[in-house]
């Protein structure tokens, strides 16, 4: 008697009902992953070129022997975070 073959699976679509969803999500992450790379690019870009500044801060300002600089002014985002 004939021993029964597995059949022959020629893609992973056809062995996977899955492979598709799971193929999907990878092509999204790498899109969000790219994005994420082009942000990143552009703020560091944006803190290579920003001129150096005294520390505005009193305590770090003593720290590094400058004098604070009074400003009422509300920081941007980005120094803000820094």
């Amino acid at each position: 008697m004939k021993k029964p073959t597995a059949p022959v699976v020629r893609t992973l679509e056809a062995a996977d009902s899955n492979y598709a969803s799971a193929k999907d999500l990878v092509a999204r992450l790498r899109a969000s992953l790219s994005k994420l790379d082009s942000e990143e690019s552009d703020l560091l870009t944006r803190l290579a070129s920003r001129p150096a500044a005294p520390e505005v801060t009193g305590r770090v300002a003593a720290l590094l022997g400058d004098t604070a600089v009074d400003d009422d002014g509300a920081p941007d985002g980005l120094r803000a975070r820094l």
